[in-house]
């Protein structure tokens, strides 16, 4: 199962290299704010899943 801490370090991966390589990070700083507040929520071990439960609460 994938947990939505191990994500979290997969997305800011592709934030700082996308920064790096001079790529538009609009997309990839959108989703590292959502696993953030996925994990702020409490929903570390929880799947990628749990990010509904995010943004039902968003919206």
């Amino acid at each position: 199962m994938d947990r939505l801490a191990m994500g979290m370090a997969s997305v800011e991966h592709v934030l700082h290299t996308n920064a790096d390589a001079g790529v538009d990070t609009a997309l990839p700083a959108v989703v590292v704010d959502l696993f953030r507040r996925g994990m702020d929520a409490g929903h570390a071990a929880d799947s990628f899943s749990s990010l509904v439960e995010v943004m039902k609460k968003a919206g």
